[in-house]
């Protein structure tokens, strides 16, 4: 988590606020300073940053079997583009465990809408995906601006199962807008969802092409 301070001297703080019952609770946080003009320094903006070719990025408190997507979320994740690189791939996580059990309906790299079963497929645009969402600037299936199906890009992605088009599977997703971020955004009612985790995806940046 990047946090941007400022170049003065102000004394940082940081609170803690907890609800439910009362008991003893400890945290363990490292902190560490980064100078102003660092070239690892996360760019304005960025609560999440990213570096090299390739990772994995995570929505806070996801977990496959246990993690419970979080409310009231809006951030923004960042990817540094690197050298001779113009474009970048997500895919979905491998479900290890949803695999080896034979499961086939619903990974659970991708679930922010809170369906299940049959019900669960992908959803795009600010229509369908009114409260909880991702937004990669015009995301496709095929690197191109017209998709599999004939639709144009995307740039709001819901739902289930991670695609940039309407469906009930899974797809890499692909962006050629620079610089490379995903915004991510949940609204203030994930208790009531069903099996909501958030997403985990795996990245790799795209070589640049002659007419890039």
């Amino acid at each position: 988590m990047y946090i941007e301070v400022g170049p003065d001297n102000t004394p940082i703080v940081m609170s803690v606020i907890t609800s439910g019952p009362t008991f003893s609770r400890t945290w363990k946080i490292k902190v560490t300073q980064i100078r102003c003009q660092t070239s690892y320094k996360a760019p304005e903006g960025c609560l999440q940053y990213y570096q090299g070719v390739s990772g994995t990025i995570r929505t806070y408190n996801f977990d496959f079997v246990g993690g419970q997507q979080l409310a009231n979320q809006d951030y923004t994740s960042c990817i540094r583009m690197e050298r001779n690189f113009c474009g970048i791939r997500y895919t979905g996580c491998p479900d290890v465990a949803q695999t080896q059990a034979g499961v086939t309906t619903r990974p659970r790299s991708f679930t922010i809408t809170g369906e299940s079963g049959a019900n669960a497929r992908s959803m795009v645009g600010a229509t369908n995906c009114g409260m909880d969402w991702v937004n990669i600037p015009c995301a496709t299936n095929n690197m191109k601006l017209l998709q599999a199906a004939g639709t144009g890009c995307q740039d709001r992605i819901c739902g289930d199962i991670f695609n940039s088009e309407a469906a009930p599977t899974p797809s890499s997703v692909y962006s050629y807008v620079k610089p490379f971020r995903i915004t991510y955004h949940t609204n203030g009612d994930e208790g009531t969802d069903v099996g909501n985790r958030g997403y985990c995806l795996n990245y790799i940046q795209q070589p640049c092409t002659p007419n890039q």
